[in-house]
This record gives structure tokens, C-alpha cells and sequence, in this order.
């Protein structure tokens, strides 16, 4: 979910590239993989959606990994949309639920994918149904997790 690692995927061949979408609480649709950002940020105690995308760019996302990532930070959605080159995918994980689809939808639309680039998966079916509503040509998966807790 920052801009090296979805470079480094697309450069060594991969088909497609695996994204998590929230959207901040100033409404920019950013990729992150977990809801807050204590595990994988030098600025733990933010919730992703409750914190506004300007302060979100002060935060590291790739520190953890290491010092030649302590420059990543946390990209925008249409930012990555726009990486992919033709005859690749995105495959956007919507984080949150169907109140989101839209701003999805509009966060990727400047990149000008195809409705073949872009799959959409939710672990939420009502988030996924609303994808599929709106975006009808792209292909919608609802994840289910069968994991016993």
C-alpha cells in the first residue's frame, strides 16, 4: 500500500496489484492496509478514517520496513490508479462500507482503467453489492472469511 511496493510489484511482472481503500475524514480516498495507524506508521494513534489526509502525508508508512522506505508515504488511490500501465489490473479492497463506493468509483476514474483492469473485493456484502450496482462491467467479489474465532 505505498508507491515503491506497488512499483515493485508491477516491475517484477505481477498481473495485478493489491490495494486497501479508507477514506480520510476530509474525504480523500487513500491506500492503507490497516485502520489505524499504529502498526506500520511512525505516527501511531490516527484511525484512518477520522483523520484528514494532510495530516496522514506527515507519516512514514515505510520506516518500519526499513530506512530506504522511511520516505513512503501513505498514497492517495487515484495516485496508484494512474501507475497502472495497460494490460495490468488494480484490484481495490473497499475497507469500508457501501457510503464509500462513490468517492472509490471517483478516485479511480482519472487513471481512465478499463473496466478489465479493475476488480473490486469487500469483506462486507453490502459494500460489494453497492460496488457491483455502480460499476456494473467491473468484477466485484465479496471476500468471506471462514477463519473460526
Amino acid at each position: 500500500n505505498t508507491v515503491p511496493a506497488f512499483e515493485a510489484a508491477l516491475s517484477q511482472g505481477a498481473d495485478a496489484v493489491e490495494v486497501d481503500a479508507w477514506r480520510t475524514a476530509d474525504g480523500q480516498v487513500v491506500l492503507f492496509h490497516d485502520e489505524t495507524s499504529d502498526r506500520t506508521t511512525n505516527r501511531p494513534g490516527w484511525t484512518i478514517t477520522q483523520t484528514a489526509f494532510a495530516d496522514l502525508l506527515t507519516a512514514s508508512a515505510g520506516a518500519w520496513k526499513g530506512r530506504a522506505w522511511a520516505d513512503a508515504g501513505i498514497p492517495t488511490l487515484t495516485l496508484c490508479a494512474e501507475l497502472v500501465p495497460p494490460g495490468r489490473g488494480l484490484v481495490v479492497e473497499i475497507e469500508e462500507g457501501p457510503q464509500v463506493v462513490s468517492d472509490i468509483l471517483g478516485a479511480i476514474a482519472p487513471a481512465g482503467l478499463g473496466a478489465q483492469q479493475v476488480m473490486f473485493i469487500s469483506k462486507n456484502l453490502d459494500t460489494a453489492a453497492e460496488a457491483k450496482r455502480q460499476a456494473p462491467d467491473h468484477r466485484t467479489l465479496w471476500v468471506v472469511d471462514t477463519t473460526p474465532r
